[in-house]
């Protein structure tokens, strides 16, 4: 029996490309047919803590699973998903749409007073965008919401200033945004 490999779809920007342009029904009955107990656990969390965003976040978690991502990168965006959706809930946003740029700075802000390490705080913004690219490509947030004109100076230093129209692709490299 042969097995042919099937070459995966990028976008222009190099991403691979995911799905519909939002979750349905279609993508809910694919994975009651799949569930992942590691998904189901994340989601579950998200309705527990009374967080916004579930039918985004389960789409978004299912789609790195059919990508055939592992579970460890599975479990670390999942994480990364509920403490930046926990502190949005506490700075008082109740929906996706509303996320600025100034959310993320001050997630990063938030984490670094709570002691993360620089690398921990890198990583969490790169998931962070990847997230933020999807709802964009799912035309649940514009393109310019998460990219408002910051002073130019991250939080702290530690973290680089993207208003520059560069965002984080792998620890060190940034690619010019369009």
């Amino acid at each position: 029996m042969a097995v042919e490999q099937v070459p995966q779809e990028k976008s222009q920007h190099g991403r691979p490309c995911i799905g519909s342009a939002s979750p349905d029904r279609e993508t809910d009955a694919a994975t009651a047919r799949l569930k992942n107990p590691l998904i189901e656990k994340y989601l579950k969390q998200l309705v527990k803590k009374g967080l916004f965003g579930r039918p985004y976040v389960k789409d978004y978690l299912y789609g790195l699973k059919r990508r055939n991502c592992r579970p460890n990168t599975i479990r670390i965006y999942g994480a990364t998903l509920m403490v930046f959706l926990s502190y949005l809930k506490d700075q008082g946003r109740t929906y996706l749409e509303t996320i600025t740029r100034d959310d993320l700075s001050g997630f990063i802000e938030h984490e670094q007073d709570r002691g993360m390490q620089p690398k921990t705080v890198s990583t969490r913004l790169r998931l962070l965008y990847a997230f933020v690219n999807y709802l964009v490509d799912r035309e649940v947030m514009h393109p310019r919401s998460a990219e408002e004109e910051d002073t130019g100076q991250g939080a702290r230093g530690a973290a680089p200033s993207h208003g520059s129209g560069r965002c984080p692709t792998a620890p060190g490299r940034y690619q010019k945004v369009p």
